[in-house]
């Protein structure tokens, strides 16, 4: 049985983000060739990729990031922005270790965090 579907989007920006510098490329293409195998060809999207096409789109040359992720895993995704060519200028990890910790983080406490970004 094959689903028809008008996108196909893959939405872990970290676990693409590890596999390698670039890999989001890969991973949509690889991604895209197995929709057409299947007889449902379709464009793929994944949220590293949509995040480094928005921020290209927009014209963003340097940013400030703040991330929910542990240090390990927020320096991954300055890695990969600086590699696609987003000066990060500054970044903060929150290191929040739990899922469920981050959807319950407060968003009225994000503004003033961002603020203490360069």
């Amino acid at each position: 049985m094959n689903s028809r579907v008008d996108v196909l989007g893959y939405a872990c920006l970290v676990a693409i983000m590890s596999m390698g510098l670039g890999y989001h490329r890969t991973s949509e293409r690889r991604l895209h060739v197995r929709t057409a195998e299947n007889g449902a060809p379709a464009p793929v999207v994944t949220s590293a990729g949509a995040l480094v096409h928005g921020l290209h789109t927009i014209g963003a040359r340097k940013i400030a990031l703040l991330a929910p992720y542990m240090r390990p895993l927020t320096r991954t995704v300055v890695d990969h922005l600086t590699h696609e060519g987003i000066d990060v200028v500054d970044y903060e990890a929150l290191e929040i270790r739990d899922n469920l910790d981050v959807v319950a983080h407060d968003p009225a406490r994000l503004p003033g965090l961002a603020r203490a970004l360069e």
